[in-house]
């Protein structure tokens, strides 16, 4: 990578898209500026340049939680639609789980 692309990058950050996300700028840059830059990397320079804030770490994403105690107080619904038979009609899959009483 040159230095002259990264300059530029914090450049036109700075002169003509503060305030911009890094989605819409990273857009730009591609569209406008023709710099075929990743997005993450893109990211990752303005941080380190200190021109935006680095993200707050996130959570646990799927945290530990004590089941339901009783059947049918938490139930979890998904649906979807498929050609199950190979041929031009569509059917609907619906599936049900009760929290206090499926198995891990």
């Amino acid at each position: 990578m040159a230095l002259e692309t990264v300059a530029e990058v914090l450049r036109l950050y700075q002169e003509r898209y503060a305030g911009f996300s890094v989605q819409h700028f990273h857009e730009k840059l591609v569209e406008e500026h023709k710099i075929g830059l990743s997005y993450t990397w893109v990211k990752k320079a303005l941080q380190g340049a200190g021109l935006i804030e680095k993200e707050a770490k996130r959570g646990v994403h799927r945290k530990k939680r004590e089941r339901r105690p009783i059947p049918g107080l938490l139930l979890h619904i998904d649906a979807s639609k498929h050609q199950w038979f190979q041929d031009a009609r569509w059917h609907d899959l619906i599936v049900i789980m009760d929290d206090a009483t499926t198995n891990h």
